[in-house]
């Protein structure tokens, strides 16, 4: 595990979930005047919007997919949690799974074929993956840990750091801990980062 003091990592790799693997697109949910929640993607380089579809229920933590069309997001039920892959190319929408604990956060591994999220409420929250495949669930960390908001990175290419040295960021699986006293660590499980620079500290 290694401590990236330099937040602009964490965040840019957190916006890059919401982008197609060209940049082009931009997946997003919103509230309209009928009190339905929306998956809404956007084109950026015309400022078009398109809605994929609607529900009663509330969407949230969309993520694109870094390898193709496919979307997932949580819908929120009065009874449970619900994660869901929607596929641009043929409109299907499936549920992947259904937790009853509260879940957040989905972000997508480099090759597509794994999601990672949050699970619990309070104090116990839990790092989870998920494979696309065949929905098999497999536990990250403990409740005892209570990390939250993970985020599995896409290549940034490059990203620049504050000492405008570049570097490329591939294959991290960030996190948020809190502390007892109120304070928080993000952290990265690192697969390939250069040592070397300065934002970078093996704990």
């Amino acid at each position: 595990t290694a401590i990236v003091e330099d937040i602009d990592i964490y965040e840019a790799l957190n916006i890059r979930d919401a982008f197609s693997p060209d940049m082009d697109w931009q997946v997003f949910s919103e509230h309209d005047e009928n009190e339905m929640s929306d998956l809404v993607i956007r084109k950026n380089s015309i400022e078009w919007e398109e809605v994929l579809l609607s529900t009663p229920e509330h969407i949230v933590d969309s993520a694109w997919s870094p390898q193709d069309n496919q979307i997932g997001y949580i819908l929120k039920t009065d009874q449970s949690n619900e994660f869901h892959i929607f596929d641009l190319d043929t409109g299907r929408d499936r549920l992947l799974i259904r937790e009853i604990q509260e879940i957040g956060h989905l972000s997508w591994s480099p090759d597509g074929e794994v999601l990672v999220y949050w699970k619990g409420g309070g104090q116990e929250k839990e790092l989870w993956m998920v494979a696309l495949s065949n929905a098999k669930k497999t536990q990250i960390s403990t409740s005892f840990s209570n990390t939250w908001n993970p985020v599995w990175g896409k290549p940034l290419t490059p990203f620049v750091s504050e000492d405008e040295q570049e570097t490329s960021v591939e294959a991290l699986l960030g996190q948020i801990k809190c502390r007892d006293d109120g304070s928080f660590d993000i952290s990265f499980l690192v697969n390939n980062l250069d040592e070397a620079q300065n934002h970078i500290k093996k704990i």
